[in-house]
């Protein structure tokens, strides 16, 4: 696990060296203390990098033009956390009606708890969970509000480079907003085998959003025939 987070965090300290000048000294207060947490020779714990990465976060977020580029970053954030929300849920809820237990740790997982009690109080009920997770328009860590966000950003996309690629991007992209939208929560609440369907489809669309988007705008080579 270190050696992960260690990777990672070494690739954004070389990034940020490279794009220092453009970032305001906050970010380089917080760059100065991401490089001596990793020299340090006492790993530091997730819990000490997330003050440092919340900042950088917000810094980037109010640094970078809203251009192509950044269009891209959204897009892929948004598709990791929207593939991360689907596996949690596959991982989380099975074919049987979860405890509350459970319930309350896919919330915490998918950082929607704090939100979710503000609006649910008492106990945890399954489709209120679901609703929250994957219907609900106004929840910026659902699978709804991500959806949207997803199609918002390829509709900015240019298009000349494969008009028909991206009418189809553009298509799948709207079939997930879709389903979201159109989402029976009552029936997967009570029937876990439409609710693994449900899920799977999203999957797979999420997968096959990523796919295109790579195949369109970032390989420019012919494959080997």
């Amino acid at each position: 696990l270190w050696g992960s987070l260690a990777s990672n965090l070494a690739n954004l300290i070389r990034n940020l060296d490279q794009a220092k000048v453009r970032l305001p000294p906050e970010a380089w207060r917080s760059l100065r203390h991401l490089r001596a947490a990793l020299e340090s020779p006492e790993l530091p714990t997730p819990a000490d990098l997330i003050p440092h990465l919340t900042a950088l976060k917000t810094i980037a977020n109010e640094s970078l033009a809203h251009d192509t580029a950044w269009r891209f970053l959204m897009l892929g954030r948004h598709l990791e956390r929207g593939q991360q929300l689907v596996a949690l849920a596959r991982h989380r809820l099975g074919r049987t009606a979860p405890s509350e237990f459970r319930l309350q740790m896919l919330l915490h997982f998918a950082d929607s708890l704090f939100s979710y009690r503000t609006l649910y109080p008492g106990p945890f009920q399954f489709s209120s969970v679901l609703t929250w997770l994957f219907a609900a328009r106004e929840n910026p860590r659902g699978l709804c509000w991500i959806a949207a966000r997803i199609e918002e950003h390829l509709e900015a996309l240019p298009v000349d480079l494969a008009p028909r690629a991206v009418a189809a991007l553009r298509a799948t992209a709207r079939r997930l907003v879709k389903n979201g939208r159109l989402l029976d929560v009552a029936t997967l609440a009570t029937e876990p085998a439409q609710l693994v369907v449900f899920l799977n489809e999203s999957s797979i669309t999420l997968a096959e959003l990523n796919d295109l988007l790579t195949q369109i705008y970032f390989i420019h080579t012919e494959p080997p025939k």
